[in-house]
């Protein structure tokens, strides 16, 4: 008799959809906005969001921060700015 195991995409650790910050937010670092473009697990533990800032000729900076320090760098002194919501 064969076992079923779920298959490993479907995994979603516990508080997936609870992010502290969203998808899109836009946040100011060094006078430069920078978009949150991707959030994963990373070892298991701990949230990884990855930032995309578009220079002029077209191609994206990325910096990857997991959560502790991206709340450090908001809370001293960065802006967040909200997407605007479309009604």
């Amino acid at each position: 008799m064969r076992r079923k195991f779920k298959k490993i995409r479907d995994f979603k650790p516990a508080g997936y959809d609870k992010q502290k910050y969203k998808l899109d937010e836009q946040i100011t670092i060094n006078n430069l906005q920078w978009r949150i473009a991707e959030y994963k697990f990373r070892f298991g533990r701990e949230w990884i969001y990855v930032l995309q800032h578009e220079t002029v000729d077209g191609t994206y900076k990325t910096l990857e921060f997991n959560e502790q320090t991206l709340t450090a760098i908001i809370e001293s002194g960065s802006e967040v700015v909200l997407k605007d919501e479309k009604v």
